[in-house]
């Protein structure tokens, strides 16, 4: 039943929301996961305190299935507040299911567990995150990049000048030069592309040595 559900139109299952909701409790793996597919559709708010309830399911697709049902109403304080601990998770899928949702969110508080989230997130989602994070550079990231600069996980600063890259203001020029002589070459090549980006610097000595690099990707 759940799986005809599933292509029913929204105003058809608003009142089974809640019989719908009933169906999480107890039931097999795959009607739970069925059953979170169709709160997905529905999208009300009397489905979110089922949805948060699958943030705990035993099950880490289901888990995962419940972040990404949240997404649309990620604008909503309570849903970022339940999703944060979640960046703890065990599960891989579910933590990087969280990241992938937390950075379409314009909430201030989300952008110190992305920055942090840099150092072990997978490469296809360091490149959403550093596009979240530049989104969010009117809120103060600039400060908490430039703390973390000196952080020890060449992984951080590669996503560091990543954010960057996607930051088009002179005031981040002279952390992407300190970027530039980073000792991962990832990091050196991250760079030096931003700062290609601002064709002024072309004279600048900076530049200039990355031709003699010993890295080709860099020069």
């Amino acid at each position: 039943l759940l799986q005809v559900l599933r292509d029913a139109p929204q105003n058809f299952l608003m009142p089974l929301s809640q019989a719908i909701c009933q169906s999480l409790q107890g039931g097999n793996l795959a009607i739970r996961k069925e059953a979170v597919h169709v709160l997905e559709k529905i999208q009300n708010d009397a489905t979110a305190p089922s949805l948060f309830a699958c943030l705990s399911d035993p099950a880490s697709e289901v888990r995962s299935m419940a972040v990404t049902a949240l997404r649309h109403s990620i604008q909503k304080k309570e849903v970022v507040d339940q999703l944060l601990p979640l960046l703890q998770d065990p599960e891989e899928d579910v933590r990087e299911a969280v990241l992938h949702v937390l950075a379409t969110s314009d909430d201030p508080k989300v952008i110190e567990p992305l920055v942090e989230s840099l150092s072990w997130a997978r490469a296809a989602t360091i490149d959403v995150i550093a596009l979240a994070l530049a989104d969010h550079h009117q809120n103060g990231v600039i400060a908490i990049l430039d703390i973390l600069m000196g952080r020890d996980e060449p992984r951080m600063r590669w996503g560091l000048a990543k954010t960057l890259e996607h930051i088009r203001e002179e005031r981040v020029i002279p952390f992407l030069m300190t970027l530039l002589r980073d000792d991962d070459p990832g990091v050196r090549k991250t760079a030096a592309r931003a700062l290609g980006k601002y064709p002024e610097l072309g004279e600048r000595e900076p530049l200039r040595e990355c031709l003699a690099d010993p890295d080709a990707s860099v020069r």
